[in-house]
Order: C-alpha cells, then sequence, then structure tokens
C-alpha cells in the first residue's frame, strides 16, 4: 500500500503506511527507505534523515538483495 500511494505522489498517506509496516516489523529495510523518501518529499528532512539511516543499517551488504 504504502508504495502504491508514494507512486501516486500521495506521500503524507504513504508515510503513514510505511509507518504501520515498520510497526509490523521494524526489519523491512524497504520500509525505512521509502519512509524516508515520503518525509523527504513532505520537507520533514530531519526524520528523513533519520529513517534513510536506519534502512541503511538495516539493507544487506552491498551485491545479494540490495542493488537489484
Amino acid at each position: 500500500l504504502g508504495l502504491a500511494l508514494y507512486l501516486q505522489n500521495r506521500f503524507e498517506p504513504a508515510a503513514a503506511a510505511f509507518r504501520e509496516a515498520i510497526a509490523r516489523n521494524n526489519a523491512l529495510w524497504p520500509s525505512h527507505l521509502f519512509l524516508g523518501a515520503s518525509l523527504y518529499r513532505t520537507n520533514d528532512f530531519q526524520a528523513a534523515i533519520a529513517s534513510l539511516e536506519r534502512a541503511d543499517k538495516l539493507a544487506p551488504p552491498s551485491g545479494e538483495g540490495r542493488d537489484n
């Protein structure tokens, strides 16, 4: 749901959907990544940075599953 909203440029509802996904499973690095992107697009830069940093920490190393 979050990605569909994000692709429709509906960034505030997308952020809410990504937050819900993260609440269910905090290890989902793509949800942190797109939450950060959504927050950036709504000018919440501090929260965006925190979310993007979390995504970077949770993401697998370069290669398999990360840069595909």
